[in-house]
């Protein structure tokens, strides 16, 4: 009789590449900070709207926050997916 085998092993995933690696950072370093800002400017014309009941200039700087921080924020999510999608193949 032969001993039955345990669980499959887990795929590992490869290693990253140097350029890979290279990608990873700057898109965090673009994608950190442009997402904090854009938060934290949306978060202040809340607040500055609950205060005053100005419900119009909340939208206006709704609008130019998302306008100015979306770029940025697709650009750093685009380089991390494409520096994480550079793996070696095991």
């Amino acid at each position: 009789m032969s001993m039955p085998e345990g669980p499959p092993e887990p795929k590992k995933k490869g290693s990253l590449t140097g350029g890979g690696i290279a990608l990873v950072v700057i898109g965090l370093l673009i994608l950190v900070p442009s997402g904090l800002c854009t938060g934290l400017m949306g978060i202040a014309g809340f607040v500055a709207a609950v205060s005053d009941s100005n419900w119009n200039d909340f939208t206006q700087m709704l609008t130019e926050t998302i306008s100015f921080g979306l770029i940025p924020i697709l650009v750093g999510a685009f380089l991390l997916w494409a520096g994480l999608q550079r793996r070696k193949k095991k």
